[in-house]
């Protein structure tokens, strides 16, 4: 996209307020200007909010990865004063391989355990397919593709196994770990044993895994019952964001906690 010329020019130079939202539903407000570059408006953020680092942001509008800080908002096309915006927050993971030697892995923590694969693929071992690869977070839980690293607990500076599922003696291990985080409740963090059935999940995005059904309430009543992808309530924060579109089937009962374990 050009840069405006005259009157243009001089509209894009006004300044306006940007309320920019992350995941947690924090909203920060900055002043800026459709001239402003975006590693400016990332270091305003940082300026406005002391938990955030310019250099570990990435922005978001609606159509649109803000990916260069040398370009000004002007130059992304459709973004306007009355345009809504979004962050997420980048963490630096370490990351054990094979071979037992370390690297730091740039990434975000709403991202899928299969995206980070595929990144480790990409930037240090480019001969091992990510679908050979088993991730595991503290020594136990085995990380699923479709699990997010937050909601696994990975934060900065976690460190991450990266196994093989093959040769045998991996996959072996794998196995273990896999079966021990069937076994891992998401709230407390209680470990199962083995032997013992693997613990139940929710029952609307079979992602969260609780141990009883106390910690099943507790988790929805806190956070889950916002969180859960499975709630239209959910898909429609994403929509607002900007990151998916709404999608159309009947809402489930948001008051009502999921019935996995039977009747409370």
């Amino acid at each position: 996209m050009g840069r405006a010329k005259g009157k243009g020019r001089k509209e894009n130079k006004k300044p306006f307020i940007a309320s920019v939202t992350d995941r947690n539903e924090r909203s920060v407000s900055v002043k800026v200007s459709l001239e402003t570059k975006v590693g400016e408006m990332k270091r305003r953020l940082a300026a406005a909010e002391p938990t955030l680092r310019a250099d570990r942001i990435m922005l978001f509008s609606p159509g649109h990865e803000l990916d260069d800080d040398e370009k000004t908002l002007a130059d992304y096309e459709g973004i306007t004063k009355d345009s809504t915006f979004s962050l997420l927050i980048i963490v630096r993971l370490i990351v054990e391989l094979i071979d037992g030697s370390f690297f730091w892995l740039q990434t975000t923590s709403h991202e899928t355990v299969k995206h980070t694969k595929n990144a480790i693929e990409r930037t240090a071992h480019p001969e091992l397919p990510a679908a050979s690869m088993v991730l595991v977070h503290n020594g136990v839980a085995v990380l699923r593709n479709d699990d997010r690293l937050a909601e696994k607990g990975v934060k900065d500076g976690s460190v991450l196994v990266c196994l093989v599922r093959r040769p045998e003696q991996a996959q072996h291990e794998a196995r273990r770990w896999w079966k021990m985080a069937r076994r891992l409740c998401d709230f407390c963090g209680k470990q199962g044993r083995i032997s013992k059935p693997t613990f139940p999940r929710c029952s609307l995005c079979s992602k969260r895994r609780y141990c009883d059904e106390n910690c099943q309430r507790a988790d929805w009543e806190a956070r889950h019952s916002r969180l859960c992808e499975g709630t239209s309530e959910y898909q429609r924060i994403l929509a607002d964001a900007g990151f998916f579109r709404e999608p159309d089937p009947a809402d489930p009962d948001l008051d009502e906690v999921p019935d996995q374990f039977g009747p409370w």
